[in-house]
């Protein structure tokens, strides 16, 4: 998992995620979800069923449910300890984003001092 991204939410709708871990060692391992940053506790509901020792190309799911309180973007991780190590996986929650875009980056008016000049320009907002 590179990053698990909530992308364009809204604060109050409730929000769930699938995802599928893989033990990419060539070793038996086993995982156990640690407590959340206290900055996002109270956003998300991590549950999974504990697969006990995965063998090598194994999954296990995690099912996250995450219900925005705040209208704020959120950077943090998921907490796992493994037998071979802590592990992180990042988490990113982005708010809705208005980004404008133009076919014609620049509008040339050749205007003089007195004179008024009328051009259309077509705007789109490539965000959310």
């Amino acid at each position: 998992i590179q990053v698990i991204e909530f992308k364009d939410f809204e604060p109050g709708k409730v929000y769930k995620r699938k995802v599928t871990l893989t033990n990419a060692s060539y070793a038996f391992n086993t995982f156990k979800l640690l407590p959340l940053p206290d900055a996002v506790i109270d956003f998300f509901d991590i549950s999974y069923q504990h697969p006990g020792a995965l063998s090598p190309g194994m999954t296990a799911d995690l099912h996250i449910k995450f219900e925005p309180k705040i209208n704020v973007d959120l950077h943090e991780h998921i907490p796992l300890l493994c037998q071979t190590g802590p592990q992180n996986i990042p988490l990113r929650c982005l708010t809705k984003k208005f980004l404008v875009s133009t076919p014609t980056p620049e509008v040339v008016l050749d205007v003089i001092r007195g004179e008024s000049l009328t051009k259309h320009v077509h705007l789109f907002n490539e965000g959310a």
